[in-house]
């Protein structure tokens, strides 16, 4: 699955954070809500680039909030430790889940590919993948902008 592929439906997340501007994100535990743009990036607390690129995710998710842009971190790290992670980084400013059934790995990350993380796609309001890769990378905010 490559950019220009349908993202597949992701269910069984559980969300530890989520903005109140992004709240119907929760609806039906999807990573996405079909009809918005959504970054969705794998991560994991250990992870020292997964941390780093933390600031910069939120000031995309600041920056294209308003223009309905969703952004989702993806774990599937333990709910406890992670929950204590988050609590303790307020500059993730956008929605975090853990995916303790592996849904995000087996229906996207794999098919897609993905060797390492942190891993971004950027799913357009068509349901498109329209970007994936490290989210540092400057296609990410790029391909951000043209989809939103």
């Amino acid at each position: 699955m490559g950019v220009g592929s349908a993202c597949p439906e992701v269910g069984g997340l559980e969300f530890l954070k989520v903005p109140p501007e992004e709240a119907e994100v929760r609806r039906g535990g999807e990573a996405w809500v079909r009809g918005r743009v959504c970054v969705v990036e794998m991560w994991a607390s250990w992870c020292p680039p997964c941390r780093n690129v933390a600031p910069h995710l939120s000031g995309i998710a600041r920056r294209f909030r308003s223009r309905g842009l969703c952004v989702v971190g993806v774990t599937s790290e333990d709910r406890g430790a992670v929950a204590g992670f988050v609590a303790g980084h307020k500059e993730m400013d956008y929605a975090v889940a853990v995916d303790a059934g592996g849904q995000v790995q087996a229906r996207l990350a794999g098919p897609a590919g993905v060797r390492g993380i942190p891993h971004a796609f950027v799913v357009d309001a068509r349901g498109r993948v329209a970007y994936s890769g490290h989210p540092a990378d400057p296609g990410f905010e790029r391909a951000v902008e043209a989809a939103v």
